[in-house]
């Protein structure tokens, strides 16, 4: 059976797998000066892309059955062109999911903290013996005079305050101790985009280190893991640990978080930021809803042309009468905690809501039939 795209399965984000198979592929120009390109890729780095970002070792062995067959610039050429060929890797359906004997979500078993915290640990491993640190700490080599663990522990120990060990051990740790390591490793994550056997010491070599690649490799396995357990907290793209839901309201914060169209976009951010850090407090929700509360004032005439009126006062007179944006006498502010996270998507919604009206413009008014 040939190669064929449909065959692999990958498990990364999509956009990391094409900014990656973005780097490891190079233009070459028209010699004869006619203005066309075509593309070749780097051997080393299709390798070792292919080696990480598909489930078990099938994009390895895709890579090899493509250049046996000769079909491989063909083939990565139409990844590049189209990227939405990739089939992202389900597990396969089973003979007790067939007959309708899947557990209910809640039978499911999920990592207990401890289980969390050895997989946590477990990760950073994997990732120190792939490179994802070497960039940071030096390499870990039987000839280099560097002394890997060594800088591991001052690095980790000068990010975090306190003195640690490198690999950090987890299973001893407390629940502050295991997510502040968790945040702390997201800072020396680079991932190598190329490798070199060295045959004396049986280990590959790393270089060629990109460090948005890297936490984001980092972030989306350390987020994996955190989903199989009942913890709702996740790594976001600063490398914080934040609150979320659970639920598809994640969706909307990440979608405005890291959308530079939106409206007020810095303050939008701080806003979110704010409100999902781990630990938020009445104050911290409090201040988010002000934040989303100005934004929205000032696009009032936009609301208020696009919306019923009755609509846009309301909007504002919760957050005037409620003691969250000022504090004057007769205002309440012995609502419950409840009340504030109900303000804050509604206010949310509305911004994207905001969104969409400013992209599509004033509205055209019907023409009257004659």
């Amino acid at each position: 059976m040939g190669a064929r795209i449909a065959d692999l399965q990958l498990v990364w984000p999509r956009e990391l797998f094409v900014q990656e198979l973005q780097a490891a592929t190079q233009r070459i120009e028209d010699p004869w000066g006619g203005g066309s390109a075509s593309y070749t890729y780097s051997q080393e780095r299709l390798d070792l892309l292919f080696s990480e970002a598909f489930y078990d070792d099938t994009g390895t062995q895709w890579l090899a059955d493509a250049r046996e067959e000769r079909a491989l610039q063909t083939l990565v050429d139409g990844i590049r062109a189209n990227p939405a060929l990739v089939p992202v890797f389900t597990r396969p359906v089973l003979y007790r999911d067939r007959h309708g004997r899947t557990p209910a979500p809640a039978e499911k078993p999920r990592l207990t903290f401890v289980e969390l915290q050895a997989r946590l640990g477990e990760l950073i491993g994997e990732l120190d013996g792939a490179g994802y640190f070497d960039s940071a700490l030096g390499e870990d080599c039987v000839d280099s005079e560097n002394d890997h663990q060594k800088r591991g522990r001052d690095r980790l120990s000068d990010l975090m305050g306190s003195r640690e060990e490198w690999p950090p051990s987890l299973l001893i740790s407390s629940v502050d101790h295991t997510y502040t390591v968790v945040e702390a490793v997201y800072y020396l994550a680079a991932r190598p985009r190329q490798r070199s056997y060295h045959s004396y010491g049986r280990e590959w070599h790393y270089s060629d280190f990109d460090r948005r690649a890297g936490q984001a490799v980092y972030r989306w396995r350390v987020n994996a893991l955190l989903e199989e357990s009942d913890s709702l907290l996740r790594l976001d793209t600063d490398g914080v640990l934040v609150e979320t839901t659970g639920d598809p309201r994640d969706e909307l914060l990440e979608t405005l978080a890291g959308d530079d169209e939106a409206p007020a976009p810095d303050a939008l951010r701080h806003a979110i930021d704010q409100f999902r850090r781990r630990g938020a407090t009445r104050e911290d929700k409090r201040s988010a809803v002000v934040a989303l509360a100005g934004i929205l004032e000032s696009h009032r005439q936009l609301l208020r042309d696009e919306l019923l009126s009755q609509d846009e006062n309301s909007l504002f007179n919760i957050a005037n009468n409620y003691a969250i944006r000022h504090h004057r006498a007769g205002q309440r502010d012995d609502y419950d905690d409840a009340f504030l996270d109900w303000i804050f998507w509604w206010y949310l919604a509305t911004v994207a809501l905001t969104k969409q009206l400013i992209a599509r413009g004033p509205a055209t008014p019907a023409h009257p039939q004659s």
